[in-house]
Protein backbone atom coordinates (compact mmCIF):
# COMPACT_ATOMS: atom_id res chain seq x y z
CA UNK A 1 0.00 0.00 0.00
CA UNK A 2 1.29 2.99 -0.86
CA UNK A 3 1.02 6.41 1.17
CA UNK A 4 -0.31 9.96 -0.34
CA UNK A 5 2.15 12.67 -0.57
CA UNK A 6 1.07 15.92 0.24
CA UNK A 7 1.66 18.49 -2.75
CA UNK A 8 1.02 22.10 -2.39
CA UNK A 9 -0.64 24.18 -5.01
CA UNK A 10 0.75 27.29 -4.74
CA UNK A 11 4.49 25.33 -5.18
CA UNK A 12 3.76 23.97 -8.43
CA UNK A 13 3.14 27.17 -9.95
CA UNK A 14 5.89 28.80 -12.45
CA UNK A 15 7.27 24.98 -12.46
CA UNK A 16 8.62 23.83 -15.73
CA UNK A 17 6.42 20.77 -17.52
CA UNK A 18 8.57 18.24 -19.39
CA UNK A 19 7.56 15.50 -21.71
CA UNK A 20 8.50 11.95 -21.41
CA UNK A 21 12.09 12.97 -23.71
CA UNK A 22 12.52 15.77 -21.19
CA UNK A 23 11.56 18.33 -23.97
CA UNK A 24 9.63 21.22 -21.63
CA UNK A 25 6.13 21.26 -23.00
CA UNK A 26 5.73 24.57 -20.47
CA UNK A 27 4.72 26.07 -17.09
CA UNK A 28 2.07 25.21 -14.65
CA UNK A 29 -0.13 28.26 -13.96
CA UNK A 30 -2.83 26.47 -12.32
CA UNK A 31 -4.60 23.40 -11.32
CA UNK A 32 -8.70 22.72 -11.98
CA UNK A 33 -10.39 21.05 -9.29
CA UNK A 34 -13.87 19.45 -9.45
CA UNK A 35 -16.27 19.27 -6.64
CA UNK A 36 -17.92 16.57 -5.51
CA UNK A 37 -21.83 16.13 -5.08
CA UNK A 38 -21.19 14.69 -1.33
CA UNK A 39 -19.80 17.77 0.32
CA UNK A 40 -16.44 16.22 0.27
CA UNK A 41 -13.14 18.25 -0.32
CA UNK A 42 -12.64 19.13 -4.37
CA UNK A 43 -10.58 16.75 -5.85
CA UNK A 44 -7.64 17.95 -8.82
CA UNK A 45 -8.23 16.26 -11.92
CA UNK A 46 -5.09 17.93 -13.73
CA UNK A 47 -3.01 21.28 -14.07
CA UNK A 48 -2.94 24.24 -16.41
CA UNK A 49 0.24 24.64 -18.47
CA UNK A 50 0.61 27.81 -20.47
CA UNK A 51 2.83 26.94 -23.38
CA UNK A 52 4.52 29.62 -25.55
CA UNK A 53 2.75 32.09 -27.07
CA UNK A 54 0.57 32.30 -23.46
CA UNK A 55 -1.68 29.44 -24.50
CA UNK A 56 -3.43 27.56 -22.04
CA UNK A 57 -4.11 24.00 -21.98
CA UNK A 58 -5.47 21.04 -19.47
CA UNK A 59 -3.15 18.17 -18.53
CA UNK A 60 -5.00 15.52 -16.88
CA UNK A 61 -3.72 14.24 -13.37
CA UNK A 62 -3.55 11.01 -14.80
CA UNK A 63 -1.11 11.72 -17.25
CA UNK A 64 1.46 13.27 -14.53
CA UNK A 65 4.14 10.88 -13.51
CA UNK A 66 5.81 13.44 -11.24
CA UNK A 67 5.38 16.30 -9.52
CA UNK A 68 8.97 17.62 -8.14
CA UNK A 69 10.43 20.28 -5.97
CA UNK A 70 11.61 21.92 -9.86
CA UNK A 71 9.59 20.26 -12.28
CA UNK A 72 6.68 18.31 -13.80
CA UNK A 73 6.77 15.26 -15.92
CA UNK A 74 4.52 14.09 -17.84
CA UNK A 75 3.97 10.34 -18.76
CA UNK A 76 2.91 10.70 -22.54
CA UNK A 77 4.16 12.97 -25.19
CA UNK A 78 0.68 13.22 -26.57
CA UNK A 79 -1.25 16.13 -25.45
CA UNK A 80 -4.41 17.91 -26.42
CA UNK A 81 -3.24 21.50 -27.46
CA UNK A 82 -6.61 22.64 -28.06
CA UNK A 83 -7.02 25.85 -25.59
CA UNK A 84 -8.04 25.34 -22.00
CA UNK A 85 -11.76 26.48 -21.21
CA UNK A 86 -12.76 25.60 -17.52
CA UNK A 87 -16.09 23.46 -17.79
CA UNK A 88 -19.35 23.94 -14.62
CA UNK A 89 -18.16 22.59 -11.70
CA UNK A 90 -14.37 23.23 -12.03
CA UNK A 91 -12.72 25.82 -9.75
CA UNK A 92 -9.14 26.95 -10.89
CA UNK A 93 -7.52 26.63 -7.20
CA UNK A 94 -4.86 29.43 -7.39
CA UNK A 95 -6.82 31.42 -9.03
CA UNK A 96 -10.83 31.17 -7.53
CA UNK A 97 -9.32 29.87 -4.25
CA UNK A 98 -6.11 30.64 -2.43
CA UNK A 99 -6.44 33.44 -0.29
CA UNK A 100 -10.16 34.07 -0.35
CA UNK A 101 -12.42 34.46 2.54
CA UNK A 102 -14.83 31.88 3.38
CA UNK A 103 -17.11 31.15 6.01
CA UNK A 104 -16.56 27.29 7.77
CA UNK A 105 -19.95 25.78 7.77
CA UNK A 106 -19.83 23.50 10.74
CA UNK A 107 -18.90 26.93 13.42
CA UNK A 108 -19.78 29.78 11.10
CA UNK A 109 -16.44 31.46 11.70
CA UNK A 110 -14.77 33.36 8.77
CA UNK A 111 -11.10 31.86 7.50
CA UNK A 112 -8.73 32.54 4.64
CA UNK A 113 -8.25 29.79 2.35
CA UNK A 114 -4.11 28.74 2.30
CA UNK A 115 -2.03 26.00 0.66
Amino acid sequence: MTTATRIYIARLAGLMVFDPNGDQVGRVRDAVARARADGSAPRVIGLIAEMPARKRIFLPIGRIISMETDAVVLGTGTLNLRRFEKRPGELLVIEELLDRRVTIVESGQMATVVD
